[in-house]
């Protein structure tokens, strides 16, 4: 089971998606789930993955195999998904919401919010998908290193060459080698941290 979240405009939607696309073209069943926000005032935009034969979309408290944060306080307000068994992959670059920038509420600082979201998962992997997409060519791509980040786990039951296949056939032409090179950067990053990671499958 797959959480995942973020604010709309960081294409955690058009990931869930893509997971759930790949997960049937491996021979998996897949029901997903969407709760939109405000695009435009960075509403909270949440997905879920169930892979396998339970047929309810809906993750409840604990239950998340996977945590995908794209961004940092979104990642900390699902905390409860969370359990001792799962992974939380979380995007460390901060979109300030609107009443914070109006001096009507305060953002945690990122160690605090880090160090919460370690004490209640299995492992937790924080990573500057922003400045990695960057890197590959373009700051929209994040949610291409995060797919990759996610693809990068031990034992992630789906193919990362099926999972970026189906990345590749949503993007405009002129967007795929930027987002692959996005994607490459994740998974490498992740490949590289010390691993200890528990197995993950359909249910």
């Amino acid at each position: 089971m797959i959480f995942m979240i973020g604010v709309g405009g960081q294409g955690s939607i058009t990931a869930s998606k893509i997971i759930g696309e790949s997960a049937l073209r491996e021979g998996h069943d897949a029901v997903l789930s969407e709760i939109h926000g405000m695009s435009q005032r960075g509403g909270i935009v949440e997905s879920s993955v169930v892979i396998g034969k339970r047929m309810s979309p809906m993750i409840e408290d604990g239950e998340a195999d996977i945590i995908l944060g794209f961004e940092p306080m979104e990642t900390l307000r699902s905390i409860n998904k969370a359990s001792a068994k799962t992974v939380i992959i979380t995007n460390t670059n901060s979109i300030i919401p609107y009443t914070v920038s109006m001096g009507q509420g305060t953002y945690p600082e990122m160690e605090v919010m880090l160090g919460i979201m370690r004490s209640r998962a299995a492992r937790l992997i924080p990573i500057d998908a922003f400045s990695l997409a960057k890197q590959a060519g373009s700051s929209m791509a994040s949610n291409a290193v995060l797919l990759g980040a996610l693809c990068a786990l031990e034992r992630f039951f789906l193919s990362s060459e099926t999972v970026l296949q189906v990345f590749s056939e949503v993007l405009p032409e002129k967007l795929i080698r930027v987002n692959r090179d996005a994607f490459a950067l994740g998974y490498k990053t992740v490949r590289e941290m010390p691993s200890s990671i528990p197995a993950f499958g359909p249910r």
